[in-house]
């Protein structure tokens, strides 16, 4: 877990992310947030919003998408747990998406490749693909 938090952090530092929001002046700037999403409902099921200051900006926009990549990647063995222990109900085959939000704008999806989660009883469960 330690070198996990530390990779992460080396990730922060090598595409630019600043610390504060004196680095960035005025209204040119936000934090960095990342939500969970059932692929069929605009609402995440889980959001974690970063300090860390990005310019309102297509740049900017890009390392918060680097920033929610990572921790996904990242978070890969437990999010599914995460997912369920939110729930709480039974779920079969949920598709979940990525998003990433900066300023003002709406969540924009993040193409990556997430496997179906299966809750119950708020704890995940292997999927059984059968058709």
């Amino acid at each position: 877990m330690k070198m996990m938090k530390l990779t992460f952090w080396f990730i922060l530092v090598s595409i630019g992310v600043r610390g504060t929001s004196a680095d960035i002046k005025g209204d040119e700037s936000s934090e960095c947030s990342c939500g969970v999403f059932p692929s069929d409902s605009p609402d995440p099921i889980l959001e974690q919003t970063f300090q860390f200051k990005v310019p309102c900006s297509n740049d900017g926009a890009n390392k918060c998408q680097q920033i929610c990549t990572v921790l996904a990647q990242a978070a890969e063995n437990k999010a599914p747990d995460m997912i369920c222990d939110k729930l709480k109900i039974h779920v079969e085959k949920l598709r979940v998406t990525l998003g990433m939000k900066i300023c003002d704008l709406p969540w924009k999806q993040i193409d990556l490749n997430i496997p179906s989660v299966c809750c119950h009883n708020g704890k995940s469960i292997p999927c059984n693909f059968q058709e």
